[in-house]
């Protein structure tokens, strides 16, 4: 009982402390492994988080260079500077100031001469001011444009300062302008960015100050302890007023700034809140500021733990239940092993009567039978075995002696063998690594006697020569791989090797056991003796097969290059010619807007020579005005809409654009500007304007006569209506029912006229831009209601269902109720007409940003789409609306697009499927429309 307790014992144990040993491994293997991927995996997101905010705040700050840099170059603002009799204060003033209305974010644009005194700003307080000691001031004095974040020390507010150097014609500076913007955008642009959310946030600047953080408190403190040098500078500048910098203990942090190389973390101890944290450090572009991200440590062991130790508990239960399982099947295994114990017990007591009957049908079974039948056999030997024993013993013992010093010789014997076998295992050790190292080399090895017969090899042979060892062990190398080798070659390789004994060195082509020649480096040595003797040739090749093609694949590409070459000379001489014959005006310039090329239709019809066009602004250059003789804001310009859009420009639809010739006359043009992208980024543009005086009046005359024979029209239609509603009521007499039914016919005619006349008058009203706009408070819910109850005829009788939705928030604007009553019965109109008997008509108004959003959806016909392009000119119609109504005069869209773009800077477009249904939407800026005065309303 006792063996059996002792056996259960060890069992358990054992069991015990494997299942804790491995939960213990499991455990810690688990944790260690979960917890630094998932660290590890928080650092990278907010280190790719972090690498994308630095690019959005780096292209705000782009943004505002460039606004900087276009003020800073404009010609009016150097001559200015240079002759203020040609320029005067409030006309500069004037130009800063339509900037600063444009972009609420400029606090103030103002002017600096060399000297750093303020001459013209937007704030009356910056003028006559000393701003000589600024970063910014010095830095664009030398030439060079830039970026400061300071307080103001006239404003004593802080912001971000982007100056540029105003150049005279020879390239001397001669004064800085500087653009101070709020930091508002900046600020929200980090704040409200994804990487604020999980971490705390900086931004500073090259001295390690926060400039903007989600923890308010460090604004204008350090990082660490700023250095003497830079706090000279700081208190030289005056860049923060003489507010007092406090560190905030970030010491390893300021020096990675200050020695900023690439993007690094910091991993340190924060003894204020006792927590593991992890800094990263990422500079915004070429900028002088930096995004510090601070990760706590203690949230992500947190997140860790709570996915671990679930993982852990279920590890423990899984192993308490297999130790359990595991010792019930061991514990009943066993279970024989005490018969066993007393059988054996017997045995050594030496009774071999008992046996052991055990039927488990295993190797148990099969043991109790070998146990009773060795009993049975120990019993026989038993009886036997003193006898044999005396017998044996005398003679072992006259033996012993001799055995022993036998086995002393054997020992001995032993010993030398030994040592032999270890020289040899070394040397084979050896061979077996040169065998090896030849068999994986990248080159043919080859092992040749003195004759040249092959006796060796290697793996690399096989694969360049196409010869197994098999075929080539025994043959002579030459006639293997001579050809296509020449004689005289032939001869002077055995020449050197065999009677120079030196070793050859080439170039050759050799042929594969396919046939297939092979180029490669060959060197063949002789291997000598003590006696000069030539006992074996070694022969090294190395294919450069593929670098022979390639390199004559080079000189391919290479010819081929220089005659792509010659070939874009020739080009571009071609299109250089093309683009100086052209009639029409082409300008190119940079991604700044900066005229690269103008061609010389461009200088006969704006009459200046190339040297003064050629580097300057094009907005000095192509002055642009409407037909009013007023400018035209440089937001509205098609190419500046092309640089900062990067898709093609044109004049609105209904406007005329002029140009201002050197003499100061004007001319209308038509203007199509086209952006350059490279990798999806603008590099530059290229106008083409041609002089459409002609054209226009041509087109004036068109649609005056149109106009003329509208007015005309009118007066006869309106006689035919008003008899034919006369005789049908019954004035003249009562008619007959075929007389009704004319006259039906004949008033359905009028009316269709009188529709077509009035659209021609508001289409001659809208090109010849006649046509007034009286905005005033509207709400548009009752715009649409009239409309709707207007069409309540057609949408019973079609049985359409028609849903109206209004979103939240929706307020009065101030537009022309009238024009925008025209838009929805167009739109509205056109959808219950392609909409079949029983479809739905949609009609939703939302706010959208800083526009209302209208849609017009329906399940109708919809527009082909190789139509759609067109659906918005004059008199166009899609083939299957003129099947579906032949009635219609192709000028509602055209008139509703004209009135949206023209009347408010709205937008207009559709989305369609043919036979699926059609979706228009329309935007109305919230500001509302510009009152125009025109002589006539549209109808």
């Amino acid at each position: 009982l006792s063996v059996k307790f002792s056996i259960k014992k060890k069992i358990i144990l054992v069991i015990l402390l494997s299942s804790l040993t491995l939960c213990l491994v499991l455990s810690v293997a688990v944790s260690y492994y979960l917890g630094g991927k998932l660290t590890d995996q928080k650092i990278e997101q907010v280190l790719k988080i972090g690498i994308e905010q630095t690019h959005e705040t780096h292209a705000l700050f782009d943004k505002n260079r460039l606004f900087a840099k276009m003020l800073g170059t404009r010609t009016r603002v150097r001559e200015f500077i240079l002759d203020r009799k040609k320029v005067s204060e409030k006309e500069l003033l004037g130009i800063f100031s339509e900037y600063a209305k444009e972009n609420s974010d400029y606090l103030s644009i103002y002017l600096l001469d060399k000297n750093g005194i303020g001459l013209v700003s937007t704030d009356p307080r910056f003028i006559g001011q000393d701003y000589s000691f600024r970063d910014y001031f010095k830095k664009s004095i030398k030439g060079e444009p830039a970026v400061s974040s300071l307080v103001g020390k006239t404003s004593n507010e802080f912001g971000y300062y982007f100056s540029h150097p105003v150049k005279a014609d020879d390239g001397e500076v001669i004064g800085v302008l500087v653009v101070k913007t709020n930091s508002v955008e900046i600020n929200n642009s980090i704040l409200s960015s994804e990487i604020s959310k999980g971490v705390t946030s900086m931004m500073v600047d090259e001295f390690g100050v926060v400039l903007v953080s989600n923890k308010k408190e460090r604004f204008l403190n350090s990082l660490g302890k700023i250095s003497s040098e830079n706090n000279d500078i700081i208190k030289q500048t005056n860049r923060f007023l003489g507010k007092e910098i406090n560190s905030l203990g970030y010491d390893s942090v300021q020096r990675v700034v200050n020695n900023y190389r690439d993007i690094e973390t910091v991993k340190l101890y924060d003894d204020r809140d006792g927590d593991e944290e992890i800094i990263s450090v990422i500079r915004i572009g070429d900028l002088p500021f930096y995004l510090i991200s601070e990760i706590e440590l203690k949230h992500i062991n947190y997140f860790v733990l709570s996915i671990v130790f679930p993982i852990v508990l279920i590890i423990v239960f899984g192993m308490a239940i297999s130790g359990l399982l595991i010792y019930l099947l061991i514990n009943n295994f066993i279970r024989p092993l005490q018969k066993f114990k007393v059988l054996s017990e017997s045995i050594g007591k030496g009774d071999f009567s008992k046996k052991i009957n055990i039927n488990t049908r295993d190797e148990f079974s099969d043991l109790s039978s070998a146990f009773n039948k060795m009993t049975d056999n120990l019993s026989d030997l038993y009886r036997d075995m003193d006898k044999k024993v005396q017998e044996k013993t005398a003679g072992i013992k006259s033996k012993t002696k001799e055995v022993e010093d036998q086995n002393n010789t054997i020992l001995n014997i032993l010993k030398d063998v030994e040592n032999e076998k270890k020289k040899v295992e070394i040397i084979a050790s050896d061979l077996e690594k040169f065998k090896l190292a030849v068999d994986n080399a990248t080159d043919q090895v080859v092992i040749t006697d003195s004759e040249g017969i092959v006796i060796y090899g290697n793996e690399r042979m096989e694969k360049i020569t196409g010869y197994t060892r098999e075929e080539a062990l025994g043959k002579k190398a030459g006639v293997l791989w001579r050809l296509p080798m020449a004689d005289s070659y032939y001869k002077n390789l055995w020449e050197t090797i065999k009677v120079q004994k030196k070793t050859f060195l080439s170039q050759i082509q050799n042929k594969r056991k396919n046939g297939e020649i092979y180029t490669a480096d060959i060197s063949i040595s002789p291997i000598l003796n003590d006696k000069n003797d030539i006992l074996y040739f070694v022969a090294i090749e190395h294919d450069i097969t593929e670098r022979v093609e390639a390199e004559d694949q080079i000189r391919k590409v290479l010819n081929d290059m220089q005659e792509q070459a010659q070939n874009l000379i020739i080009a571009k001489s071609k299109n250089e010619a093309i683009l100086t014959g052209i009639g029409d005006g082409v300008v190119t310039t940079n991604q700044d807007g900066v005229i690269t090329f103008a061609n010389q239709s461009t200088l006969d019809m704006l009459g200046f020579k190339i040297d003064e066009v050629l580097d300057k602004s094009v907005i000095d250059v192509l002055k642009i005005s409407d037909e009013n003789g007023d400018a035209v804001p440089v937001n509205r310009r098609p190419m500046i809409r092309a640089i900062t859009t990067g898709e093609k420009a044109t004049v609105p639809l209904g406007t005329t654009y002029y140009y201002q010739r050197k003499d100061g006359s004007r001319f209308p043009v038509g203007i199509t500007v086209s952006p350059f992208l490279f990798n999806e980024k603008i590099i530059g543009t290229i106008e083409v304007f041609r002089d459409i005086t002609v054209e226009k009046d041509v087109d004036k005359a068109k649609t005056e006569f149109v106009s003329l024979a509208s007015h005309q029209l009118r007066t006869p239609l309106t006689s035919i209506g008003w008899y034919a509603e006369m005789l049908l009521s019954g004035d003249a007499g009562k008619l007959n029912a075929q007389q009704k039914e004319y006259l039906n016919e004949v008033d359905h005619g009028n009316r269709r006229m009188v529709k077509l006349v009035n659209s021609l008058l508001n289409i001659s009203r809208i090109e010849l831009g006649t046509f007034s706009v009286e905005p005033e408070l509207t709400d548009l819910k009752v715009i649409v209601g009239d409309v709707v109850d207007e069409l309540k005829t057609v949408i019973s009788e079609n049985k359409t269902n028609v849903e109206v939705v209004y979103g939240d928030g929706l307020e009065k604007i101030f537009i022309d109720p009238r024009l925008i009553r025209i838009v929805y019965q167009n739109l509205l109109t056109n959808a219950l007409k392609y909409t079949p008997i029983g479809g739905n008509v949609k009609l939703e108004i939302k706010t959208d940003g800083d526009n209302i959003l209208n849609s017009i959806s329906d399940n109708g016909c919809g527009i082909p789409s190789s139509q759609q392009s067109s659906i918005f000119q004059k008199l166009f119609r899609a083939d299957n609306a003129k099947f579906k109504d032949s009635e219609g005069t192709g000028l509602g869209l055209y008139i509703v697009k004209s009135i949206i773009e023209q009347s408010s800077g709205g937008k207009i477009w559709f989305e369609s499927v043919e036979n699926k249904g059609t979706t228009f939407f329309f935007t109305l800026p919230k500001k509302g429309m510009t009152p125009k005065k025109g002589s006539r309303p549209l109808n």
